[in-house]
């Protein structure tokens, strides 16, 4: 199974998702307009083989501008969904 599978796995079903795509190291997609909290719409999900725990990045995009909202390195695998629902209400 690949990274972005076991991602996808953990995540489950997300309504609205819109342009997801499978990288090397994990998954990013966008989310619908003013549905997570603080506006978030784009998320990052990386896997560091290093560490074996995986890296959060969200991110409210707006035209060209591009705000860092949170990131947080150390989740583990089975902990995805819940950190996912606790960052974004969703």
């Amino acid at each position: 199974m690949s990274i972005s599978d076991k991602i996808i796995s953990q995540l489950g079903s997300i309504e609205g998702v819109k342009h997801f795509l499978r990288t090397d190291t994990g998954v990013e997609f966008r989310l619908p307009a003013k549905v997570a909290k603080y506006g978030i719409n784009w998320i990052e999900i990386d896997f560091d083989k290093s560490e074996n725990l995986y890296l959060f990045t969200a991110k409210k995009i707006r035209g060209n501008t591009v705000t860092l909202m949170d990131m947080h390195n150390g989740i583990k695998e089975n902990d995805i969904r819940g950190y996912f629902n606790r960052l974004t209400g969703l």
